[in-house]
C-alpha cells in the first residue's frame, strides 16, 4: 500500500507527535523533578490525537476533514497555553514535549494547505470538463 496524498502523511505525523508528547514530560522543574501533567491537557491532547488518526480516512469529505484539522489545531494551541502557563510563571522550563506539540501543529497546518490545494485543482479541472 503506498500513501499517496502528502496529508495523509502529514496526518498521521501530528497523531504520532500528539500520542509521543502524552509520554513526555512538557516541561522540567528546577528541582528536577519532572511536573505530573494535569488531566485536562492528557484528555485533550489524547483527543486531539483520536480526531487527527481518524481524520486520515476522511479523504472523500474534504470539508469535514478541513473542520476537523482546524478542531484539532485548536485543542493543540489550547494544550501549549496550558503547558506555558507555568514558564512564564518562572516555575518551569520549556521542555522536549513544546516542540512535540509545536511540530504537531505545523504538520497539521501543512495538511490543511494540502487539502486546499487538492480542493482548488479538482474545481479548476471540473472547470475544464
Amino acid at each position: 500500500m503506498v500513501i499517496q496524498r502528502i496529508q495523509s502523511l502529514l496526518l498521521l505525523l501530528s497523531a504520532v507527535f500528539s500520542i509521543v508528547y502524552l509520554f513526555v514530560p512538557y516541561g522540567y522543574a528546577p528541582e528536577g523533578v519532572t511536573p505530573l501533567c494535569c488531566p485536562a491537557m492528557w484528555i485533550m491532547t489524547a483527543l486531539a490525537a483520536v480526531l487527527t488518526l481518524g481524520d486520515i480516512f476522511l479523504y472523500k469529505n474534504t470539508t469535514l476533514q478541513r473542520r476537523l484539522i482546524v478542531v484539532c489545531g485548536l485543542l493543540l494551541v489550547a494544550v501549549a497555553v496550558l503547558s506555558l502557563l507555568p514558564v512564564f510563571g518562572g516555575s518551569m522550563a520549556i521542555g522536549a514535549g513544546d516542540l512535540l506539540l509545536l511540530g504537531a501543529l505545523i504538520n497539521l497546518g501543512f495538511a490543511f494547505r494540502c487539502i486546499r490545494a487538492d480542493e482548488r485543482l479538482l474545481r479548476s479541472l471540473d472547470r475544464i470538463r
